[in-house]
């Protein structure tokens, strides 16, 4: 299964259902070997899957409408909260991170470079 980005709205209710039971037994079980592949991640890593349990990339803000029915509210955008959609392409085929590199630090074609092992968590030891 390759999940691609998608809007809540543009769902079936059974795609919904079954999106909604894989999140629910990856929160309950912590597993995330059926994850569906990270559209964005896979850009550094091919084929690699989402490593958040519920997949969720983005969100919106939505409003009941005067039918009753939700619709995304007026004039407000969707909002990034998983970083790997950084890795998204943007203009010109260019990520949130390379356009950052070109426009703000003045180096053209800069890289990603995933974490690195030796970079590591300091732990308080203190206690």
């Amino acid at each position: 299964m390759v999940l691609v980005t998608v809007l809540l709205l543009t769902l079936t209710p059974e795609e919904r259902q079954s999106f909604g039971q894989l999140a629910a037994k990856q929160d309950q079980d912590g597993d995330l070997s059926t994850a569906p592949s990270c559209p964005f991640l896979s850009t550094l890593i091919p084929t690699v899957r989402c490593n958040k349990t519920s997949g969720v990339g983005s969100i919106r803000k939505f409003q009941q409408s005067p039918n009753s029915s939700a619709a995304p509210a007026a004039s407000d955008k969707i909002v990034t909260v998983c970083p790997t959609r950084f890795l998204q392409p943007i203009a010109a085929g260019k990520t949130v991170f390379s356009w950052i590199a070109e426009k703000m630090l003045d180096i053209p074609g800069a890289i990603v470079v995933k974490e690195t092992p030796f970079l590591r968590k300091v732990l308080d030891t203190r206690r």
